[in-house]
């Protein structure tokens, strides 16, 4: 009874290692989605403001975006995967540079500690 027992305690000491590794990899794998899409968005807008500048109104500029990722709106096809929203930043003045998008969950300290250790360096 007693090599049963310490069966099983063995058993759920490496049940709850193996769930805290699942953890990580769930969270990296998910940051690197979000960095993906970030990049995607960023390399949209920045060809959309070298095309045309920045013509309109901010729905001018946010179609214009989208319609450099082959349709896709932002936040709807293109999710974050951990449940985030993207923000992208109002259209510049004329002759400035856009801002980077950024994530809702992606975009704060310490996931970025977490995603600099794992690689992912894009998140700023």
């Amino acid at each position: 009874m007693i090599e049963l027992s310490v069966v099983i305690a063995i058993m759920a000491i490496l049940t709850g290692i193996a769930a805290i590794g699942f953890n990580q990899v769930t969270k990296n794998a998910q940051g690197a989605a979000c960095s993906t899409n970030l990049q995607k968005i960023e390399t949209a807008t920045m060809s959309y403001w070298t095309l045309y500048g920045t013509p309109g109104d901010d729905a001018t500029w946010l179609n214009g975006i989208q319609t450099n990722l082959d349709g896709k709106v932002i936040n709807t096809d293109v999710k974050c995967p951990a449940g985030g929203s993207y923000t992208i930043a109002p259209r510049p003045a004329a002759g400035v540079s856009p801002s980077n998008p950024t994530c809702s969950i992606y975009s704060n300290s310490s996931d970025q500690a977490d995603l600099t250790a794992a690689g992912l360096h894009y998140l700023k």
